[in-house]
């Protein structure tokens, strides 16, 4: 049995709605798309999110939003800038897109956001990406909303990544129908909704916004098993919900014990996820977790290489874990 810690999905199944919408919608995969389950998948967004279904629009995963702003970014030969450490994967995809990425340094131990610092960085050519909940880090880096509109304000587009938004509770999308036109909320049914498998995602922007991008995709480009999951996940939030609150008290178990029974520290979370402080490389101890059939993440960044981040797991996933990252600890010779 390999144990997964390291791509941050749920341990747990979609809801049981799931099934069933993929058996009714399986009658018309025969066709690129099918209008009336979109317009019904936007409604239901909508409806969750109290924003406009104009201001809205479903992508088939996160990733792809965060790649098809890159695009944007390239057309317009804007500056892109995001914090480090951040979502790793963010590289990658500015690299596929050639952009440049340029980064401002959250402060360590805790990584938090230098607001000051940020501001002046940013100009009206800087398109502004920042993940809140942060990913890697699992903590919050955005609570005050006269900070997002003062960005707002000296950006060209602020993209906030929440794709932890339902274990974090924090929100900016509100902004995007008042003061902030020019800000881009991403969220994912990858992480509470159990959907990782199904990629999707939406986002929430201005009209404007969600037409130029739109602009800069493939037609049909949403699979219509992905559609059909993700409204039937809309139509269970009590089972989202139940998620939510086991992860919860599974990651706040593991934490207290890493740190009780370990003696390692462990940054407060508002993730599905924790952030773990080792005395040593995060790689060798990936590795050697690896060799045990644990998954987790580690870095090559400097500033985080003596970290090691994993998902929330199963109790029983979560027990395997700690024991065994407990041996290789205590089986590693002083120098």
């Amino acid at each position: 049995m390999v144990i997964r810690l390291h791509l941050n999905e749920v341990p747990f199944p979609p809801s049981p709605l799931v099934g069933e919408y993929l058996r009714e919608y399986s009658k018309v995969i025969n066709r690129y798309s099918y209008e009336e389950l979109m317009h019904e998948l936007l409604n239901e967004v909508s409806k969750y999110t109290g924003i406009d279904e104009n201001n809205l629009s479903i992508y088939p995963s996160s990733s792809e939003i965060l790649i098809t702003a890159l695009k944007y970014v390239a057309k317009r030969n804007l500056r892109f800038l995001m914090m480090r450490p951040s979502f790793h994967a963010v590289y990658e995809f500015a690299e596929l897109e050639n952009v440049k990425v340029y980064t401002s340094n959250l402060n360590p131990p805790e990584f938090v956001l230098d607001s000051d610092k940020l501001l002046n960085t940013i100009d009206s050519r800087t398109v502004l990406y920042i993940s809140n909940p942060n990913n890697p880090t699992s903590n919050i880096l955005l609570r005050d909303k006269g900070l997002i509109e003062e960005l707002c304000r000296h950006v060209h587009m602020l993209i906030l990544d929440e794709a932890y938004y339902e274990f974090s509770g924090i929100t900016f999308i509100d902004l995007i129908e008042t003061s902030c036109n020019n800000l881009i909320i991403v969220r994912t049914f990858s992480k509470a909704f159990a959907l990782a498998g199904a990629r999707i995602g939406y986002l929430a922007s201005s009209r404007e916004i969600v037409e130029k991008l739109n602009k800069l995709r493939p037609l049909f480009d949403v699979p219509i098993p992905s559609m059909a999951a993700a409204l039937a996940a809309l139509h269970d939030l009590s089972y989202m919900r139940k998620i939510v609150n086991n992860v919860k008290k599974l990651r706040d178990k593991l934490a207290k014990d890493i740190k009780g029974h370990i003696g390692l520290n462990v940054l407060p979370s508002a993730t599905n996820f924790l952030f773990i402080k080792l005395p040593l490389s995060g790689e060798y101890i990936a590795k050697k977790l690896k060799e045990r059939n644990i998954l987790t993440m580690y870095f090559k960044d400097p500033i985080i290489r003596n970290y090691l981040r994993a998902s929330i797991g199963t109790e029983n996933e979560n027990k395997i874990f700690i024991e065994e990252l407990k041996r290789i600890l205590e089986n590693i010779k002083p120098s």
